[in-house]
């Protein structure tokens, strides 16, 4: 009996709690630079959808004729579509910190229409993981890391930070040499990892 009543109590306690607020994210018509106006108008309806499907996302639809709703976006998705070397269609999808105007991920897609669209909702998916790291790493005093650096060393030093903050500085050291691997020049991971080993030199 004890035990149904704690399972009844969690339960009740994960229905009551509030769910995280969701990160706004607008997302802009893509532009299409003399390929097919009519192929970016349709890509753009399955890129905001494809945004749509993480429910984590606040997507705000930047797109024309589309009255935005919604707070002030943290992040703003722009899209070209253009031709590669090859003459096959291509989408750069690039995205940008709204308050520092500051470049945070580039994804590109090249293909034939259909193909385009299959990858739409991976891309979108990825580039959502990414955002969310991003936000916990924002810091006001410095600009976001370089759109270069892989979203897995982001997410090390991440967990870096954390276990800094329980004061455990073996699994810190290990997280932000793990975030170094991935990503030598990361100078926010190397130089946190500095301040725990004076050995340790950032190369830029």
């Amino acid at each position: 009996m004890p035990s149904m009543l704690w399972i009844g109590t969690l339960a009740l306690l994960q229905q009551t709690a509030p769910a995280p607020p969701r990160l706004p994210v607008a997302v802009f018509a893509i532009v299409d630079h003399q390929v097919d106006s009519a192929l970016a108008r349709g890509l753009t309806k399955w890129l905001i959808g494809a945004f749509h499907r993480d429910t984590n996302l606040l997507v705000i639809d930047r797109s024309p004729r589309t009255r935005p709703v919604g707070p002030q976006a943290v992040y703003a998705v722009a899209t070209d579509l253009d031709r590669d070397k090859k003459h096959s269609p291509r989408l750069t999808i690039r995205v940008v910190d709204v308050k520092a105007v500051y470049l945070v991920a580039v994804a590109t897609i090249t293909g034939p229409a259909d193909s385009l669209q299959r990858a739409l909702p991976a891309v979108a998916d990825q580039l959502g993981d990414r955002l969310r790291v991003l936000y916990a790493l924002r810091r006001p005093d410095r600009p976001p890391p370089h759109w270069q650096v892989p979203t897995d060393a982001l997410r090390a030093y991440s967990m870096g930070l954390l276990y800094l903050s329980r004061g455990d500085t073996a699994g810190a050291k290990i997280s932000f040499r793990e975030a170094l691997k991935q990503a030598p020049k990361y100078i926010d991971a190397c130089e946190t990892l500095k301040r725990l080993d004076a050995s340790v030199s950032c190369s830029r």
